[in-house]
């Protein structure tokens, strides 16, 4: 694999168009190797250390390259339909990465017209994989296309903010990882815990646990939550607990029953604990698990709980009052911090003898240290344009590299700078508008 990409990578290094371009498309190809459908190390989404998803990303990073501005690029239709027709479907297309190559070429042939509208991509992809798409299938791709999480170039940074691995796993990280999944507004699904939404894996799961109603996983269903959660992770109940237990903050990637937790059920995980009691008696400590027979959450402080409640509902926010939960428990595993100044989501949080004394509104602090550089009552849902390829909002036409986050607020409201670091430029720009640049260290 990595042999096929230099030598591609070489050809393109003749071309002058290319050279100019190379800054941004090192970027967009950094960002893009992970992919939407980031690989994850859990059972059946491996394919000798690689996924069609990765390829994926690659080979439309290297067509990326080779498009002049005036060619678009609908890269979000192509993930939806390789989640809904050709992921985990070796056996009938071929490799991973066979797969990925005919997806790409069939739609940005060497020679030819790259098809730019949805019908020409639909077309395409018939043509290539011999397949037929009707009406409704055209219409779920193209919505799901236009909800996919951050684009094309999403990955699964989400899941570790707010996350140390020098941490180890506390009842702090337990908290944060549940809020990360919840504000990403991601699916529930029997049996999951973090596996990429795609057709294939809901088809698997449906086989896998048809004739367990728990399961609910009809034809219905299936569609359901292909449509609404489809290219986000998914969970069910124990998995959302299962997931935190076994993630690497670092990489982000989920390994199934590593770091010495093992696989059990929300009523295995209530039976074995060492602590826990009656749900009047809960005290408030974010990261207890609350329980009833069958079901498990993350309390999250605040009277709050953070659950993967349904097919319709996905991972949610909900209020302990008004949900059935009969009790509470410390998870096994779980080192719980007995006082400090903690970060949970958009809090500060003071922790005396284990409890949370204090929340107080404090900026969200992601990757690499930098905070969000907003106030918190203006989030991820004030981003206007995200990195990548995008339509422009005031030409109309499509960019291939747009290499920033847009962020949109009212006039007026306070920006912040992300990081420590010098200014550097601070002036008008006739692109910009007013423009500062803070040199924050060497990398950024």
């Amino acid at each position: 694999m990595e042999l096929k990409i230099a030598a591609k990578i070489a050809m393109l290094l003749k071309d002058e168009q290319f050279r100019k371009k190379l800054v941004t498309i090192v970027a967009v190809v950094i960002i893009l190797l992970t992919g939407l459908f980031s690989a994850v190390n859990v059972k059946g989404l491996e394919f000798g250390g690689e996924t069609a998803a990765n390829v994926l990303s690659v080979l439309i990073a290297e067509k990326k390259a080779q498009l002049d501005s005036s060619q678009e690029m609908d890269t979000p239709l192509l993930y939806a339909i390789y989640s809904y027709l050709l992921d985990g479907q070796e056996k009938v297309y071929g490799s991973p990465e066979s797969v990925a190559n005919r997806l790409v070429d069939a739609v940005f042939p060497f020679w030819g017209t790259p098809a730019s509208t949805s019908d020409e991509i639909f077309s395409a992809i018939e043509t290539e994989f011999k397949v037929n798409f009707n009406s409704h299938e055209r219409q779920t791709l193209i919505k799901l296309a236009e909800r996919m999480p951050q684009n094309d170039v999403s990955d699964r940074d989400f899941l570790t903010y707010n996350l140390s691995a020098e941490d180890g796993k506390t009842n702090i990280g337990l908290t944060n990882f549940a809020y990360n999944v919840a504000n990403e507004g991601c699916g529930y699904v029997w049996g999951a815990f973090g596996h990429d939404v795609t057709m294939s894996f809901l088809r698997r799961q449906q086989t896998t646990y048809s004739g367990n109603s728990s399961a609910n996983l009809t034809a219905e269903q299936v569609d359901y939550i292909f449509q609404n959660f489809g290219g986000k992770p998914g969970f069910d109940c124990i998995g959302l607990i299962k997931a935190y237990e076994w993630l690497d903050e670092n990489s982000g990637n989920i390994t199934y029953q590593s770091n010495d937790f093992k696989d059990v059920g929300a009523n295995r995980m209530y039976q074995t604990a060492y602590i826990k009691g009656n749900i009047s008696t809960i005290a408030e400590i974010p990261g207890l698990a609350v329980w009833m027979d069958g079901h498990i959450g993350v309390y999250v402080g605040q009277g709050n709980v953070i659950e993967a409640k349904s097919n319709q509902d996905g991972v949610i926010l909900t209020k302990l009052a008004d949900r059935p939960w009969t009790h509470w428990l410390q998870l096994p595993g779980i080192q719980y911090v007995t006082s400090g100044e903690v970060q949970i989501d958009k809090w500060k949080v003071t922790i005396e003898s284990g409890r949370a004394v204090k929340w107080e509104e404090n900026r969200i602090i992601g990757k690499d240290g930098f905070a969000w550089p907003l106030p918190s009552d203006y989030g991820l849902d004030w981003i206007t344009s995200t990195f990548g390829g995008r339509q422009n909002p005031v030409t109309g036409v499509w960019e291939n590299a747009h290499g920033a986050i847009d962020i949109g607020a009212p006039g007026g409201t306070q920006i912040m700078a992300a990081a420590d670091g010098t200014v550097t430029i601070s002036r008008w720009s006739d692109s910009y508008g007013n423009w500062v640049t803070i040199q924050h260290d060497d990398t950024y």
